[in-house]
């Protein structure tokens, strides 16, 4: 079934599809695992797990960098941790082209503050496990929020810095989210060709819009705030 995560045996490359032809274990069904969805090069007779992309018919189609693989291998890896910090994998984003995927995990305890704090907790699970070895992509955990507002800035921090968020405005008839941030900031909440904006946005399903504001107008309104506070 789609999502399903497979062992499989490589047969052959098929420089046509840009692709490797693979055997199911435990399976007659063959596969396609195309070299854009490969976390490595693999050679004959290599073996390994991937998530069922697609079906079309006979037809399978294997990836190691959807969503769907992603979560599934957490999920393993993390057992653990998940269970003893009564955490929950939530949803995982990704888009194509990009460098890491963005996972959203659910707290339950009200301990842990924001995403940094999040993954400090995560990390020493995720070095236990070699992590690494089952991912290309870098990956970004993101505190998750039923606060859609909190979500997106969860999600884009880090890289972002949350302190240099000036305003966020959810426009609910339009699912669309307009965050403000310091003008010397804006890239990295936008990220290498608006990476970290677009993975955000998938993540949350949402639109998310960022627009920067001059030095003069952030320190106005800071000073404003710790007045009023």
């Amino acid at each position: 079934k789609i999502g399903y995560i497979a062992g499989f045996t490589v047969l052959k490359t098929l420089p046509d599809y840009d692709a490797y032809l693979c055997k199911l274990m435990d399976s007659p069904l063959l596969a396609l695992l195309p070299k854009k969805y490969s976390r490595k090069e693999y050679k004959v007779g290599e073996t390994d797990w991937a998530c069922i992309f697609d079906m079309k018919g006979p037809r399978v189609t294997l990836s190691q960098k959807s969503p769907q693989y992603v979560r599934k291998i957490l999920e393993y890896l993390l057992l653990p941790i998940l269970e003893e910090k009564d955490l929950k994998l939530k949803h995982v984003a990704w888009a194509g082209g990009f460098r890491y995927h963005k996972v959203a995990i659910e707290t339950f305890n009200g301990t842990i503050a924001d995403s940094k704090e999040l993954y400090q907790i995560l990390q020493p699970s995720l070095e236990k496990t070699n992590f690494r070895e089952y991912f290309s992509e870098k990956l970004s955990f993101v505190k998750y929020s039923k606060d859609i507002k909190e979500y997106v800035i969860n999600a884009l921090c880090p890289p972002g810095d949350k302190n240099k968020v000036w305003k966020v405005i959810h426009h609910e008839e339009i699912g669309k989210i307009v965050v403000l941030v310091e003008n010397s900031v804006l890239g990295l909440f936008i990220g290498k060709g608006g990476e970290n904006r677009t993975v955000a946005s998938k993540l949350c399903r949402c639109a998310v819009e960022i627009k920067g504001i001059s030095s003069s107008v952030y320190e106005t309104f800071t000073k404003q705030s710790k007045t009023n506070g």
